[in-house]
Parts: C-alpha cells; sequence; structure tokens
C-alpha cells in the first residue's frame, strides 16, 4: 500500500502547476499492442500436490486501450499530464521438476493466469516540425511511469505497483486544425518483484527482474484550444 500511494503522489508533483496558460488540449483515445520483452520472474514452489520446483511467469502479448491527455505550449513542446493504458494480457508458465506439469495455466485444475496491466503516466514532449506545410510531426518524450500489475494470479486484490520511467518516440499526421493521426512507440521501464499467495495465508516471492514493456498504440487526436 504504502509503495502504490507514493508512486502515484510522485506523478502528482509532476502535473502542471497552471494548465490554464497551455495555447492547446490534445485528447487522444488510443488502441495498440503491447510486447513484454522480459520475464517476470521465477517462483519456487515446494510441498504441493505436484511436489518440488519452479515455476517461471511472464506476460502475454496482448491488446490495449487507453488514452492520453497533453497540454502544448508552444507548437514545439508539450507535457502529456495524463496517460493510461490497460494491457488485457494474461501469463504464460514454464514449470520445472513439478511432475506431471509444464504449463502451470494449463495443467493445473481451477488455476488462473488472469493478469492485466496497466499504465499511467506523466511525460515531458518535443515536436520536431519539418519546413513547409508538411502535415508531419515527429514526436520525442520523456517521464515517469506507474506499472501495476493485478488479477487472479496476484491474489485478485490490491494491484502490485512500481515506480518506473518511459521513453517515447512518436509521429502525427494532420488531418485538419482540429484532427490528427498519432502512433507511437512507448518503452516502460522498471524494476518488478512478484509475489503471489498459496493456500490461505502463505506468500512466495521471486526475484526482482528488470522489465522492458513495449507498447505499440495509435490514435485519433482531438485539439481544443488556440493554436
Amino acid at each position: 500500500m504504502t509503495k502504490r500511494v507514493w508512486s502515484i503522489a510522485a506523478l502528482l508533483v509532476l502535473f502542471p502547476a497552471s494548465p490554464g496558460t497551455a495555447q492547446q488540449i490534445e485528447f487522444t483515445p488510443l488502441a495498440g499492442i503491447f510486447v513484454p520483452t522480459a520475464d517476470l520472474g521465477e517462483f519456487s514452489v515446494s510441498d504441493t500436490a505436484f511436489g518440488t520446483g519452479t515455476v517461471t511467469v511472464k506476460q502475454k502479448t496482448a491488446g490495449v486501450l487507453g488514452a492520453r491527455l497533453g497540454a502544448w505550449w508552444s507548437k514545439n513542446l508539450a507535457w502529456e499530464a495524463g496517460y493510461f493504458s490497460y494491457a488485457f494480457s494474461d501469463l504464460e508458465t514454464t514449470a520445472a521438476g513439478i511432475s506431471g506439469v509444464g504449463d502451470a495455466c494449463a495443467d493445473v485444475p481451477d488455476f488462473s493466469c488472469s493478469a492485466r496491466v496497466w499504465y499511467l503516466s506523466s511525460k515531458l514532449l518535443y515536436r520536431f516540425l519539418p519546413a513547409g506545410d508538411s502535415p508531419w510531426g515527429i514526436l520525442v518524450g520523456g517521464g515517469a511511469a506507474v506499472i501495476g500489475h493485478q488479477g487472479d494470479f496476484w491474489g485478485g486484490g490490491d494491484a502490485i505497483t512500481d515506480l518506473g520511467g518511459v521513453i517515447d518516440i512518436g509521429v502525427t499526421y494532420n488531418l485538419s486544425r482540429r484532427f490528427a493521426i498519432r502512433a507511437d512507440a512507448e518503452d516502460f521501464l522498471y524494476s518488478f518483484k512478484g509475489r503471489v499467495t498459496i493456500g490461505e495465508d502463505d506468500q512466495i516471492e521471486a526475484d526482482s527482474r528488470f522489465q522492458n514493456d513495449l507498447l505499440f498504440t495509435a490514435g485519433l487526436v482531438i485539439r481544443i484550444g488556440r493554436e
């Protein structure tokens, strides 16, 4: 609980103090794909009905839905104060040394591997604009992020949250003065230490592992305010 509170508080501190001074507000509903690149961790299990061994867990590639809210103070500089995305992912597992179990998600009855991932971020963006009247623009940016893992596999209760960073590279194409298409490749960087509950009260923890989650998204930019 304390870790989650401090993580969210850190983002609130980064929220722009006077959004009313922005030249233009952009709201972007988005959709895309979530691509994990590392195992979440390895759990050592003992004295189970299947014996003793290890289970390695990893998120599956999945679809993502979300939205962005950004404030542009000039044609080049913005603060994307609000970003949220939700990955509809499950886990895949690889078991070693446990009799009759290769994939705990498939081989263990009544075992749920539902494990969604959500992302909150707040970041600074810089937009490179080509000379002339080209409708294209290139975005680069970075900032702070909170990443949450939640679902039946993790106990179905409060999310396991971690504070990390995000790097963003994107491109925009203007459809009109008020609308544009935006596509982004974002890299969420953080350290994750998973824990699961066995039986009524016993918890086991995995070793801490560095995560490198890639999100590829696209959406329709809706612009509000003066240019």
